[in-house]
């Protein structure tokens, strides 16, 4: 018997759950090609004022979903206002690669004049002129949406918890403002506009333990694992709460559709001197340095890095042009790892001593992994803070 004649015969046919987010093909097409897929998720819990429980669980529990459901995702917890900026740039620019977007925000949010805004974990808003500064526009994600033009795109804002600064603000209504999606696009609200959500007792969010539960079963249209989750939370709450989404799709979306394949069995596992082995998000957070000629604007990088065999190469920007930066390093089997970064300077203002922009630099420094999560410290020349989660 051949080798191929016993793989065959070994073959086994399992269930996968695929995420297919894509339109419903043309009339004569023959095929539906693998889209990318990219998610980003924010999720915001220590505030100073109104500390919310459940957020930052909601966000790895969306994650965890989403990454079995064939998404790249992009998680970030309890973040700064330009942080928050920072990653919904790098997302409109990774979105310009096509296919399908997936917007999960969960934390304070408010309307004021009929616009909406994300509070971060350190805004400080004490009239309605502040919130302009210290909270970001939910316009400016739809605006790289829009300007990146791929497929199709969710956005799910679960924001529309009691405002802690609703005194302050003359011009500031209850809930979030109702928006219109542009084409292409789906917005899901945990609740009607003008209107205010639970934050939910238990583990997450009611709005989002009941999104996490529809967004497991096999079969279902993007439209119906919203009207199941409407139909949930409105039940659970008794009336109170009762979510609303914006469409303008222009097909059929299909979740978690169930196929069955053939497929040999898996090898037996092997060992592995590489646990870190992947690929990984990077955020290095460079603050304001002290004022003066040599003082530096803070910046923040958000990228990709890939480990293989415990080397790790990340890439920011493109490689020998201004604004880049190459990051390697070793990661050893605990978790410890050394770090070199090499680049060309950007705007001047980020740079120690103003160097012009296109100035080749580098530094070093050092980092710790810890199962799917890292943190680091740039230790030359200023001080950066460095994290990386797995994808």
């Amino acid at each position: 018997m051949s080798a191929l004649s016993m793989l065959s015969r070994l073959a086994l046919s399992i269930t996968i759950a695929v995420w297919i987010f894509a339109s419903v093909l043309p009339a004569g097409a023959q095929g539906a090609r693998e889209e990318p897929k990219i998610a980003l998720l924010i999720g915001n819990s220590a505030y100073r004022e109104a500390p919310l429980r459940n957020p930052v669980n909601d966000v790895r529990a969306m994650a965890g979903t989403l990454r079995e459901l064939g998404f790249t995702v992009l998680a970030h917890e309890n973040t700064t206002k330009r942080a928050m900026e920072t990653a919904i740039l790098e997302f409109g620019r990774r979105l310009a690669d096509g296919g399908v977007g997936f917007f999960y925000y969960a934390g304070h949010g408010l309307q004021v004049r009929g616009r909406n805004y994300l509070v971060p974990v350190d805004a400080d808003i004490e009239s309605e002129a502040a919130t302009r500064i210290a909270a970001v526009d939910v316009d400016l994600l739809l605006e790289q949406m829009a300007e990146a033009k791929n497929r199709v795109n969710v956005v799910i804002l679960d924001a529309c918890r009691n405002n802690p600064f609703e005194r302050r603000l003359r011009g500031a209504s209850k809930g979030l403002a109702a928006v219109d999606a542009a084409r292409g696009t789906l917005i899901a609200y945990a609740t009607a506009p003008g209107s205010v959500a639970a934050d939910g007792e238990g583990a997450n969010g009611l709005y989002t333990e009941e999104l996490l539960k529809a967004l497991r079963v096999p079969g279902l249209k993007v439209e119906e694992v919203f009207k199941q989750v409407r139909v949930g939370v409105t039940s659970r709450s008794k009336g109170a709460q009762t979510p609303w989404e914006s469409s303008s799709l222009t097909g059929d979306l299909v979740v978690n559709v169930t196929v069955n394949i053939t497929t040999p069995a898996a090898p037996p596992p092997t060992s592995s001197s590489a646990p870190f082995d992947g690929l990984w998000a990077v955020t290095i957070d460079c603050p304001r340095t002290s004022a003066g000629s040599t003082g530096a604007d803070g910046y923040v990088l958000i990228f990709f890095a890939k480990v293989k065999d415990g080397n790790l190469h990340g890439q920011h920007g493109n490689q020998g042009q201004p604004d880049s930066l190459t990051l390697i390093g070793k990661v050893q089997p605990d978790g410890s790892a050394t770090l070199n970064a090499r680049g060309m300077t950007g705007e001047p203002k980020h740079s120690v001593n103003r160097e012009a922009k296109g100035t080749p630099y580098g530094w070093r420094g050092n980092a710790l992994f810890e199962g799917t999560r890292g943190v680091g410290k740039r230790t030359e020349l200023r001080s950066c803070d460095l994290s990386f989660v797995k994808q």
